[in-house]
Parts: structure tokens; C-alpha cells; sequence
């Protein structure tokens, strides 16, 4: 039975909050391990645009989100893990849709009339009315089976399955409408400075929610800082929302049972509790903030992720959008390889080859592949390694030390088992392999131009 897609996603547009890994994120870790189910995670940047932003935040917070994911335990082998804005099928279909939705269903959605309000009437772009066309793209493009969301999210579900159905019954089929799935049952986290609101990324008090970066000072504050109320002893009652709320906290990060809390307390009074329960978040946090500060310091590692990442989704949203395209009668463009005349390339396009020096220092033979060598290749700052087929031409040691011109920007690919990025670039003489040197003194990691 094929697996079932899943698709969840988080805009850039705040700071993830505890709230977000409680209700949300901790639920992705755990169906990463589902052998019934294929996930996809990303950073929905475009839609963070949407509303009034700052460039530079944006950027930052695009790659804080990543970050946070795989700290929190989000595994790129397990899940798909990308950035929207780094697969243009998105925005792409977006259009074809948009042509094809009435602009009466995008203005019944209640979020539209909500950040209306928030932003003023100066700031309702375009892409603020539009957005939920753009989530319909995000999920009609990867044949998404399941969406869990909340109930403030299943209109957006709701009007994707509309957008689907009158496209396919307008042309052709085309695109699975998704489902609507609640998220498995976990806690409800709301404000610290207003437990009847739902704990929010983007507050503008900082006191409004517990950061996931947060530093522990800043944690105990905060906790001090929230509210409760003056009746005396601590206990589970929901007419009590401010403690009940911290209660609820506490007991998903302790996973005890509420007898076991109120018996801890017993005699007590919130102070007490407070300084307890911050600590339990500090020391909650504190692998996760040690896993991301590890990341932090390996952005090469980071951008590999989301590239493979990206390269995935292309490869499943671009297929959706050549079957969408078809289906509403754009002409598709004819493969290079196809046409009878081949193109020239332009001196243009010449310059968009990313061709760096770097040293062979590790040469090592790939099983069942009589021509390939799995190279690794130093380039001073980083290192790639890339499957070469010039095994029949040269022994390892002809090769370790060569400094050779390497083509860095091609899409990763699996070779024989082999992570391969990049391409050895050589010549051919009388049916021989020659490496190109440069031969005059360059430093690995110089531009070839």
C-alpha cells in the first residue's frame, strides 16, 4: 500500500515559541517514524512576505526555522525539509490557479478579514488577499493526502479541495484533493501574559510567549511575569486559566500526572511553582539550543540539507505543474536534446558556471563501478565529494594532491551509492583522460572564469 503524504509548514514570521514545538513540532518528530506515512516540512517564506516585513529578518528567520526543525529532531533522511521559495513551482502555479479561482471565495476567508484589521488598510497587499491560493499551490503540488491543522486552518484546507476540484473538473483531472486531519491530541498552549489567547510566534510582547532560543534569565522572567491569579494552592482547574496553563506546560515537559504535580506542591504557592517550572523549561531547552548552536556554526551543512531538500520537492512539484500547464494549454518547451537544431550558449549563460580550484586529497574505488572514483575534493573553506568516471586512466596515488577545476553548481545526485556534487572537468587526448591543471600557483577555492 503506498504510504500516505503529509504536509506541515511554519511561516518565518515571528519567533518559534514553545508553544509551536509542544502543539506542533514535537507531533512531526514522532511521525517521521510512521511507516505508513511520507512527510513533508518547510519554511513558508513567501507567505511570511505577505504582510509588512524587513528583508534582512526574513532571511535570518528563514534559516532560524530550519535550524529549530532539525535541532527539535526533524531528520532530512526521514523527511522532505525545504524552503518554499526554493522551488519556483510554487509561485508558478500559484498563477495558473489564481486564474481559475473566484476572486468571491478568497474574500469568505475569515484569516484575510482578521490580519485586515491587524495591518490597516495601507498594508493589505495583494498577496495578503491572495495567500490562500498560494497554500492551495503549496499543497496541491506534492498529491498531498493529509494536512493536519487546527480549526483556525481548515478553511484554508477547505477552499484547496475547491480550487482542485473546479480545476480538474474545468480541464482535467490533475490534483488529489487533500484531507483536513486534526493533529494528534496534544496540549493547547496559551499566552503567558493571557492565557485566554493561544500562545502566538508573532506577539509584540515578548512576555506573551517562551522563545525556543530563549536564554535561561530570560525564561525565569518571563515565567515570573505570567499570569495566574491570587487564590491560594496549586491545582489542575480550568477555571483557573493562567495556572492551568503553566500547569499544562509543566506536565508536558515533565510528563507527570496532574495527581503527581498538585502532590509536589501540595502546601505551596505560585512562586514556588514558577521557579520550578522555569527550570524544567531551561533544562528542556537546553539540548535543543546545544543541537542548534551546532548547526549554527555548520551552515555548509545547513544549505546541503535544504538543497537536497529543494531538489526532492522540485522533482515531485514540477512534475505536478507540467501536468497543470498541459492541462490548461500552455505550450510546453521543447528539450534542448529534441530540438534538431541544437542551441548555442550564450556568453551569458557561460558565466553562470560556478567553476572552482580545489585539491583531490581523498580517492577511494566505489563497489561495482569499473569506471568511477569517489573523489573528495578540498576547496580550502569546504569540501564536495563527486563520483569521476576516470578510473580506467589514472591509480589513486596519480591522483592525490592534483589540483584540478571542478564545476560546483550542479544539483546533487546519487551515483552508485555516492552523494556526487560537481564535475571534474578534463579532456580527452587520443583516447586518453587529461586532467586540467592550472599549474600556476592558484589557492583552492579561486574562480575559474
Amino acid at each position: 500500500m503506498a504510504k500516505k503524504r503529509v504536509l506541515s509548514a511554519v511561516a518565518p514570521s515571528g519567533n518559534l515559541t514553545i508553544g509551536n514545538y509542544i502543539g506542533a513540532i514535537s507531533q512531526w518528530v514522532q511521525a517521521q517514524d510512521n511507516p505508513d506515512t511520507e512527510n513533508w516540512y518547510f519554511v513558508v517564506d513567501l507567505h511570511a512576505m505577505t504582510t509588512p516585513y524587513e528583508p534582512k529578518r526574513l532571511h535570518e528567520k528563514s534559516l532560524e526555522v530550519i535550524k529549530l526543525y532539525m535541532a527539535c529532531g526533524i531528520d532530512p533522511t526521514k523527511s522532505t525539509l525545504f524552503i518554499q521559495s526554493h522551488v519556483p513551482a510554487h509561485a508558478e502555479l500559484t498563477w495558473i490557479l489564481n486564474c481559475n479561482t473566484p476572486m468571491g471565495w478568497m474574500k469568505q476567508m475569515i484569516q484575510y478579514k482578521e490580519k485586515s484589521k491587524k495591518v490597516g488598510d495601507e498594508n493589505v497587499t495583494v498577496g495578503l488577499f491572495d495567500y490562500p491560493v498560494l497554500m492551495a499551490a503549496d499543497i496541491l503540488l506534492y498529491q498531498i493526502d493529509l494536512v493536519p491543522v487546527g480549526e483556525d486552518q481548515r478553511q484554508h484546507v477547505e477552499i484547496t479541495r475547491e480550487i482542485a476540484r473546479r480545476f480538474n473538473r474545468t480541464f482535467r483531472p490533475v490534483f488529489k484533493e487533500p484531507e483536513a486531519t486534526n493533529p494528534p491530541a496534544g496540549a493547547r498552549i496559551m499566552a503567558l501574559d493571557d492565557p485566554a489567547v493561544k500562545m502566538s510566534k508573532s506577539a509584540e510582547s515578548k512576555y506573551h510567549y517562551i522563545y525556543m532560543l530563549d536564554k535561561p534569565d530570560d525564561i525565569r522572567t518571563k515565567i515570573s511575569r505570567a499570569v495566574t491569579d491570587s487564590q491560594d494552592g496549586i491545582a489542575f482547574d480550568e477555571n483557573r486559566p493562567g495556572l492551568f496553563n503553566l500547569l499544562t506546560i509543566y506536565q508536558v515537559i515533565t510528563q507527570e500526572s496532574n495527581d503527581e504535580i498538585e502532590a509536589k506542591f501540595a502546601g505551596g504557592g505560585c512562586a514556588e511553582f514558577k521557579e520550578d517550572l522555569a527550570e524544567q523549561i531551561i533544562n528542556f531547552l537546553k539540548p535543543i539550543q546545544e543541537k542548534y548552536a551546532e548547526l549554527d556554526k555548520n551552515p555548509d551543512y545547513v544549505n546541503e540539507v535544504i538543497s537536497e531538500g529543494a531538489a526532492k520537492a522540485a522533482a515531485v512539484a514540477n512534475e505536478t505543474l507540467n501536468q497543470a500547464k498541459k492541462a490548461a494549454g500552455l505550450v510546453m518547451p521543447i528539450p534542448a536534446h529534441e530540438l534538431k537544431t541544437k542551441p548555442e550558449v550564450s556568453f551569458e549563460e557561460w558565466l553562470k558556471l560556478d567553476v572552482e580550484i580545489g585539491t583531490i586529497v581523498n580517492v577511494e574505488e566505489i563497489t561495482d563501478a569499473d569506471k568511477l572514483y569517489k573523489l573528495t575534493i578540498d576547496f580550502g573553506k569546504s569540501q564536495t565529494t563527486l563520483a569521476a568516471g576516470i578510473k580506467e586512466y589514472f591509480q589513486p596515488d596519480d591522483l592525490k594532491g592534483q589540483q584540478v577545476p571542478i564545476l560546483k553548481n550542479l544539483a546533487p545526485k546519487e551515483i552508485k551509492g555516492v552523494s556526487s556534487q560537481g564535475m571534474l572537468l578534463a579532456v580527452n587526448h587520443q583516447g586518453e583522460a587529461v586532467l586540467l591543471n592550472p599549474n600556476k600557483g592558484v589557492d583552492n577555492g579561486d574562480k575559474v572564469s
